[in-house]
């Protein structure tokens, strides 16, 4: 088991908990695990569906933080 995947998994649930917490951060601190997951990916030349959905993950997230209104 490669520890360092708990690093970027760690990043994506927080961030998914700060949003469900209302606060905006919570999609840059996702994106911060999207961009952890990808140098996974690279450098374990692990699966790829992983890179195809970390890279629409990115987008998401910065239009998200774009368009953020706090309700």
């Amino acid at each position: 088991m490669n520890l360092f995947s708990f690093i970027p998994a760690f990043f994506e649930l927080f961030g998914v908990y700060l949003l469900g917490s209302k606060r905006k951060w919570g999609f840059m601190v996702s994106l911060i695990g999207n961009i952890l997951w990808i140098a996974y990916v690279i450098l374990s030349d692990s699966t790829y569906g992983l890179l195809f959905v970390c890279v629409v993950a990115m987008v998401l997230n910065i239009r998200g933080f774009l368009h953020w209104q706090k309700t």
